[in-house]
């Protein structure tokens, strides 16, 4: 939808208009009539000038095309889709020609993510009756929710003398996901024996029902049916299979961006520890039939329960992509719901800016103890400790190149021809 019209002379009219007056005054005053006939030449190309640009953006429509959810860090490529209507002659109809479209996007209200980010293209012709097509392309290195601004169409053609400008209401927003990393081997093993281990050796090695997962080498206590002859015999030494029980398949995770000891909460901490989450998520997500509990606190709270796939996963990093440093409050009533509504072989993984000494101290031990016929496995990882830094890496960012960076720390380029731009963001 058109929100409105504007038509304004240019620098290089207002000095058209200046010469032109210059010319005209002079005529008058002298009476001479060759200063007069160039006067009369010079107003005929501004006043086609104006008619023009008033003509080239009236069949004009200009949309813009985006996705609406990108990961953070992960290229981002936004269509401008520019369309003229078929006119009645159209082998007399010019179309549009230097069309600009300037767009911009807003990044989140009290975030870390800057200033207004502005980007845009260049259509150089766009025919009566045909579509052209562009795009800008960049990274947005920080989660949460954008908004795009309305499009601004404006044209200078022919002359450069009068630019018609056309503000195209076309506000959407865009959520940028948490970026994901990796998890180290070390993570695996410390889940599996903070996880599995309290439920006791018995436990894990008296079910024989299971997807075949790895082999690992003979320990004291393992049957005698899980070895693995052949691996055996090729080793000359005894190799068992490992089986991925069911009841490994069930996880509560809960995400506590509460302050430690009153302090506010490092920025730096919180994008760790969404960024770790989100990479559990993404991990646990890619076995289907998982069942899942997901409890979120900050500003806001909210517990989201369901099986992996990629829709919930979609849905938990949405709320990830939200999710703001808080006081604490909330985290004790989340956690106290997420138990309830954990199955009975799942373990507790609490994922905190807080320290986890007084995390597990103060109300997770307690909580797991008063569960019924059964104390909840907890695995507790302190974001701001440096040990999380064995269980996961994150990809290194990419960085803006010095020719093309801007003060506010963004850049809009484009290529040769102008045809298209491409966003930057550089990471701070």
């Amino acid at each position: 939808m058109i929100r409105r019209r504007r038509t304004a002379i240019t620098r290089a009219g207002w000095t058209y208009l200046l010469v032109l007056v210059f010319v005209t005054t002079g005529a008058i005053l002298r009476e001479i009539n060759l200063l007069m006939l160039m006067a009369g030449l010079m107003l005929g190309p501004f006043l086609i000038g104006w008619r023009m640009a008033l003509a080239a953006l009236r069949p004009l429509t200009v949309t813009r095309r985006a996705p609406e959810f990108v990961v953070a860090g992960e290229p981002l490529v936004v269509d401008l889709i520019a369309t003229s209507r078929p006119a009645r002659w159209s082998r007399m109809a010019l179309g549009a020609w230097s069309v600009v479209v300037d767009d911009e996007l807003r990044p989140p209200a009290g975030g870390t993510a800057g200033p207004v980010i502005r980007c845009g293209g260049l259509f150089w012709h766009v025919p009566r009756g045909e579509s052209r097509r562009v795009s800008y392309r960049g990274r947005l290195l920080h989660r949460g929710q954008y908004t795009f601004g309305p499009l601004r169409v404006s044209t200078r053609y022919p002359l450069g003398l009068i630019r018609r400008t056309v503000i195209v209401d076309a506000a959407r927003t865009l959520t940028v996901l948490p970026r994901l990393g990796h998890l180290t081997p070390a993570w695996d093993r410390l889940y599996r024996q903070a996880v599995h281990g309290s439920r006791g050796r018995h436990a894990r090695q008296s079910v024989s029902e299971g997807d075949f997962h790895s082999l690992r080498d003979w320990r004291p206590g393992d049957a005698q049916r899980q070895i693995h002859w052949r691996t055996t015999a090729r080793r000359r030494q005894p190799v068992v299979r490992r089986l991925e029980q069911p009841s490994s398949r069930e996880m509560a995770l809960l995400v506590d961006l509460g302050p430690a000891q009153r302090n506010a909460v490092d920025d730096a901490t919180v994008e760790r520890a969404i960024s770790f989450a989100a990479t559990v998520l993404s991990d646990a997500c890619r076995h289907m039939g998982t069942q899942l509990v997901v409890g979120l606190a900050g500003k806001t709270h909210a517990l989201l329960r369901g099986a992996a796939s990629p829709g919930f996963l979609g849905q938990c990093l949405k709320q990830l992509a939200l999710l703001e440093a808080g006081d604490g409050r909330h985290f004790e009533p989340l956690a106290q719901e997420a138990l309830a509504a954990m199955p009975p072989d799942a373990g507790l993984v609490v994922i905190t800016t807080r320290s986890a000494e007084a995390v597990s101290a103060g109300c997770l031990s307690s909580w797991s103890e008063s569960t019924s016929n059964r104390r909840a496995p907890l695995l507790v990882i302190d974001a701001a400790g440096a040990e999380l830094a064995d269980y996961f890496t994150l990809d290194h960012l990419p960085q803006q190149s010095s020719d093309t960076a801007s003060p506010a720390g963004r850049a809009m380029e484009k290529p040769a021809g102008g045809k298209a731009g491409s966003l930057t963001e550089t990471a701070k």
